[in-house]
């Protein structure tokens, strides 16, 4: 998922201490432009965590 991102040109950092990834984005013209990329993101991180829709 990391190499999707990065290949989109969005900035994508990990953080050890955090376990976690930064995506930062430009604003919302950029999240418009990779809305569906987000969406798959948070919807694997939602499904490793299994965490469900309320």
């Amino acid at each position: 998922m990391t190499q999707e991102i990065e290949d989109a040109g969005l900035d994508v950092t990990y953080e050890n201490r955090w376990r976690q990834y930064r995506v930062k984005l430009q604003g919302f013209d950029d999240y418009k432009k990779h809305e569906a990329l987000i969406r798959e993101c948070v919807e694997a991180a939602m499904e490793y965590f299994n965490i469900s829709e309320a």
